[in-house]
């Protein structure tokens, strides 16, 4: 639960930037361009890779009655999440530009190809998509366990505990 509140910082932290930005134009350069959005995605990514495991965590507790990971574990997991928080972030780094239009300049998207763009979009949606995907598996299984418990014959009951 902390690393999921260190994410939320990491997003609200630049976030009087953004607004400063937003309503001035862009005015900050290249790098902290790419840095900004960099720090946005490894927050994106970090929350939701970390309700995954916490998804997979609780399945695996209830369902299997197994606690697989110790303190050493958890600091192992931990810094895995965070190192593939920061490789699935790297787009970011990659393909934002500060870019000037009739309108202003902004800190945008700008893909040199349209394989680049179809890459990047592509791991965004399988990165979401397989999330996603563990997170129903383990909340069904999770909720299959709880039905079948003797002692969770209320409806009411159940579907809290799921």
């Amino acid at each position: 639960m902390l690393n999921l509140a260190i994410s939320d910082l990491i997003c609200l932290l630049p976030l009087p930037l953004w607004i400063y930005t937003f309503v001035k134009g862009w005015t900050l350069g290249l790098v902290a361009c790419k840095l900004l959005a960099y720090f946005m995605y490894c927050s994106l990514y970090s929350s939701l890779l970390t309700v995954t495991v916490l998804s997979v965590q609780r399945y695996l507790q209830v369902v299997h009655l197994q606690k697989i990971f110790d303190r050493v574990g958890k600091r192992r997991l931990l810094v895995l999440l965070w190192l593939v928080t920061m490789i699935l972030s790297i787009p970011a780094l990659v393909v934002r530009h500060v870019i000037k239009d009739q309108h202003g300049t902004d800190c945008h998207f700008q893909y040199s190809s349209q394989s680049q763009e179809v890459a990047v979009m592509l791991t965004e949606t399988l990165t979401g998509f397989v999330s996603i995907s563990v997170m129903v598996f383990s909340y069904m299984g999770l909720h299959r366990k709880v039905n079948q418990a003797a002692f969770f014959n209320n409806p009411q009951t159940t579907r809290l505990v799921t």
